[in-house]
This record gives C-alpha cells, structure tokens and sequence, in this order.
C-alpha cells in the first residue's frame, strides 16, 4: 500500500476512540434506516414519496413523526409508558450522538478522553453540554456505552415496527382474505 498522509482523525483521536466514533455512526445509520421504514410503511409511501416527504428530516424529526404516528394507536397503558421511555432514551441519545459526531475535535488531556468543543445551537445538544461554547471531555467508552443504547433502543423500536405495524397489516390481511374465500 502506497504511503499517505495521515487524516486528521488518525492525528487527534486514539484508535479506540476512532473505533468507538465509527461504531457510533454506523449504528446511527441502522436507526435511520429503521426510522425511514417504519414510517414508510405507516405512511405506505413509495419511494419516491418517502424520499420528498422524508428525505431531508433530521433523526429527531423523524423520531417525533413516528411517536405521532404510533402513539395514538396504542391501547394499552404498559405499551404507552414503554412507548414514550423508549423514545425519551432515543431523543436523549440522539442528542449525545449529535455532540460526539457533529463536534469540533482537538486534542486533550488527557489523551484518553475525546475533548470537543461545542458550538451554541439551540438544540437539544447544547442542553447536555449545558452552555453555549463548552470543552467536554468523552472517553472512548463512553462513546461505545451511547452506540450500545442506540443499538438497543433500535432493537426495542424494531419490535414495535413489527408487532404493532407489520404484524396487525398481516393479520388484517389475513382475515379479509379468509372472509373473502368463505362462502
């Protein structure tokens, strides 16, 4: 392999933290995805329609349409509660994801910890770093502990999306089908 300049990533983070900062975005992109199904399927969309009604959102947009979506056709009050904790966590992660991949990274000590200088936004975001411009320190773990969550956060929605969307639809289906054909 020919020799390269370094990227500035490699210079300022540990490979850990690179490591941890990848697996943060890569299971980002699984919750959009999903985020993009579910309400693609909610909204029956074609693609073209969810990429002009969607395209464009944001996560958090995307999370508060599917609570409004969802939330209404719940019935029961365990579903409810579950419901709107898991997407309490999912906004909270969302908005310590946007800190770790949006933030302005340079070098701190000690070398252990990601420092990132947060910028004043308005958004969620600022509200954890608590100030307008803030130098925060995150540790690789950290970032691997806020992967972690998304992860399981998208695996609990999932079941939601499955249960409560794809699973109704079938059975629906089902039973107008068997209606039909019985004589």
């Amino acid at each position: 392999m020919p020799k390269r300049e370094l990227l500035s990533s490699e210079i300022l983070l540990t490979d850990d933290q690179l490591k941890a900062i990848g697996c943060l975005a890569v299971e980002s992109s699984r919750l959009e995805s999903l985020l993009d199904d579910f309400i693609q399927t909610v909204c029956r969309f074609d693609d073209t329609q969810k990429e002009l009604f969607i395209g464009k959102w944001m996560t958090s947009q995307k999370i508060d349409a599917i609570k409004l979506l969802i939330r209404p056709r719940l019935r029961s009050k365990v579903k409810l509660q579950k419901f709107d904790t898991l997407f309490e966590k999912l906004k909270d992660l969302i908005a310590r994801r946007n800190i770790i991949i949006h933030g302005d990274w340079t070098i701190s000590q000690p070398y252990n910890a990601l420092a990132i200088l947060i910028s004043g936004t308005g958004r969620r975001s600022d509200a954890i770093a608590n100030s307008k411009k803030k130098k925060l320190s995150i540790k690789a773990a950290d970032v691997m502990t806020v992967a972690l969550r998304l992860s399981e956060c998208r695996d609990e929605l999932f079941r939601f999306y499955y249960r409560d969307v794809v699973l109704k639809r079938a059975r629906a289906s089902l039973n107008k089908s068997l209606r039909q054909s019985v004589p």
